[in-house]
């Protein structure tokens, strides 16, 4: 009997300890996987980092306490939340109803300083604002800034809806904070018309930026402000400068038009309205038409436009249209003025271009006055074959997404390999994301001689992987 107690007793723990470990939701039909070795199953990406385990497929996330991975779609049958935070350090969003909880978090005071916050899946804003639903509040709407790093992951997030004269901060992100990073995040179909009674800020990614914007873009939508004192206007933010603030590897497709009914100036750009102290551009281009109707001044440009101080701006290229109407006009093909005064000097235009259809490239303070360049401004066909003059950002438009104008590296390759770094290296772990040749994840089965029901990947050089015309993968090693 004693015996047989200890036994039962020890099982009974063992029983305590299984249930612990795999947690009260532990689904029937659950993966087990080895995660230690990057195995790809059911078309999807598992990673893990050395211990920092991060899931960038579309279906599966991970269960912290077991260490196990989930189905997306048995969290809602298990009572999982899909907006869960490990350790209180990340945040991971894959709905838009996710996305609204985190901009509701942080509109009631969560700065998430310190944290990060990834976006897994595409968002559509659809359900969320709409001209019958109303607009979207902007993340940051009430006066707390996000100050952590939102990480899209290459996603993209559709439909962004705002028709007000509520904010005069006013894109996804009110105002980026200092120190905050909002990167690899893609917007689609934005629709932005803000009617502020005074002065405003204007971005699809943020109104006002104080920190650092990467590797995003704008594929298409109009951003519209109306108001009567100022308006900074751009199709990534309207405002960008502090000590450390930047935007770089960022394009803009969305239309852009501003019209001022009183007041002092609008500044619109490509990708940023104005750019102010140290805040630089970097590695951009812009796409999208700008047209403005102002009052005293009107001060355009293809990527900034206006800029003062240290500001700079360089390796950007704009091919949209810009024009404008105003007592006096500043329009330029990269930056429409570059200082204005002894006090606001101008800031610094280096390796940029814009086609001949521009009227300068710039107008700049110099000694006193206003003088204006032609430099850089070239013919649209030889701009086409400038990606090795812009820089290791750019790559020939060989997908031809971007007229045969060059795209950013990471718009390149119908093989996504490791999203946060652009090359595998011998010794690294490797995030491989079997993407297909034109639509995406649908079309992975046509990568031909890859098992990817259960396959592993291991790499012993430094080479970008690529996928030839039969849709092998290779040049990424053995």
């Amino acid at each position: 009997k004693l015996q047989v107690s200890m036994f039962s007793i020890a099982m009974v723990l063992l029983l305590i300890a299984g249930c612990k470990l795999v947690g009260l939701y532990m689904p029937v039909n659950r993966l087990e996987e080895d995660i230690s070795e990057h195995v790809i199953r059911e078309n999807k990406t598992l990673v893990n980092d050395e211990g920092d385990t991060l899931l960038t497929g579309d279906n599966y996330i991970l269960e912290n306490e077991s260490g196990m991975l989930l189905r997306n779609n048995e969290l809602q049958d298990n009572e999982i939340t899909t907006l869960s935070e490990n350790n209180d350090t990340i945040t991971y969003i894959y709905t838009a109803d996710d996305l609204v909880k985190f901009r509701d978090s942080v509109n009631a005071g969560n700065t998430y300083a310190g944290k990060t916050v990834y976006l897994m899946n595409d968002i559509d804003l659809i359900t969320v604002c709409s001209s019958t639903l109303g607009s979207w509040e902007p993340i940051g709407a009430t006066g707390t800034y996000f100050i952590g790093t939102f990480d899209g992951n290459y996603h993209t997030i559709s439909n962004l809806y705002i028709n007000s004269n509520l904010y005069n901060n006013t894109g996804l992100f009110s105002v980026i904070e200092q120190n905050a990073i909002i990167s690899n995040v893609l917007m689609d179909n934005v629709y932005i018309y803000n009617n502020y009674s005074s002065g405003t800020n204007i971005g699809s990614i943020a109104g006002t930026n104080l920190g650092d914007i990467l590797n995003c873009g704008v594929k298409s939508g109009e951003v519209i402000c109306k108001a009567s004192t100022y308006i900074l206007i751009g199709g990534i933010s309207g405002k960008t400068g502090s000590d450390v603030s930047s935007i770089s590897n960022c394009y803009n497709n969305a239309n852009i038009n501003a019209t001022l009914t009183n007041g002092d100036y609008i500044r619109a750009g490509g990708i940023c309205g104005q750019l102010w102290y140290y805040g630089s551009v970097s590695n951009c281009y812009n796409t999208g038409n700008i047209t403005t109707n102002g009052k005293r001044r009107t001060q355009n440009g293809g990527i900034i436009g206006s800029m003062y101080r240290t500001a700079k701006v360089v390796n950007c290229y704009n091919i949209g249209k810009i024009s404008g109407t105003a007592d006096t006009n500043y329009i330029g093909g990269i930056v429409g003025q570059s200082g204005e005064s002894t006090y606001y000097s101008a800031g610094t235009i280096g390796n940029s271009y814009c086609t001949t259809t521009s009227n300068e490239i710039s107008y700049y303070y110099y000694n006193g006055g206003i003088k204006t360049t032609t430099e850089g401004r070239i013919e649209g066909e030889t701009l086409k074959n400038y990606s090795s003059v812009l820089g290791k950002a750019y790559e020939n438009d060989d997908l031809g997404i971007n007229g045969g104008y060059p795209i950013l590296w990471w718009q390149a390759g119908v093989i996504e390999l490791n999203k946060k770094q652009a090359y595998i290296k011998a010794g690294e772990n490797l995030q491989l994301d079997i993407v297909g040749a034109v639509e995406g994840r649908e079309n992975a089965e046509k990568l031909e001689n890859v098992d990817i029901t259960d396959f592993t990947w291991s790499s012993s050089n430094e080479d970008i992987a690529t996928v030839n015309e039969n849709g092998l993968i290779t040049g990424v090693g053995e």
